[in-house]
């Protein structure tokens, strides 16, 4: 059996085609109507000014994972993300106190901020 060596090309080839298979997965998942990498960017770049008056600390469900620590804006209680179930949409926090409970990912966007 021959063994055929890859090319630093290969390489290139094979990494492009990865991440446009991710940048599509991503598209579909977001609504955005095309996978084109310079057509992503722009829509990320007006998202981003559109948010620009909005506080860096606020947090998104999608960036959300396990040992990142959110503060209740009302409460000021500092808690630790422990779990993300994405199926289900729910954040699990872990309370001061050791208790674990879930949280709505709206709800954590909503009344937590990154501490």
């Amino acid at each position: 059996m021959a063994v055929t060596k890859l090319t630093d090309q290969d390489v290139v080839d094979l990494m492009r085609k990865e991440f446009e298979r991710k940048l599509s997965k991503y598209c579909k998942e977001n609504g955005i109507e095309s996978s084109d990498p310079k057509e992503v960017d722009k829509d990320d770049d007006k998202k981003a000014d559109d948010k620009d008056d909005e506080k860096s600390d606020q947090i998104s469900a999608m960036s959300i994972a396990p040992g990142l620590r959110v503060k209740h804006k009302d409460s000021q209680l500092v808690y630790t993300v422990v779990g993300v179930n994405l199926a289900l949409g729910t954040i699990t926090l872990r309370n001061p106190e050791k208790q674990s409970f879930p949280v709505p990912g709206e709800e954590l966007e909503a009344e937590y901020v990154l501490d």
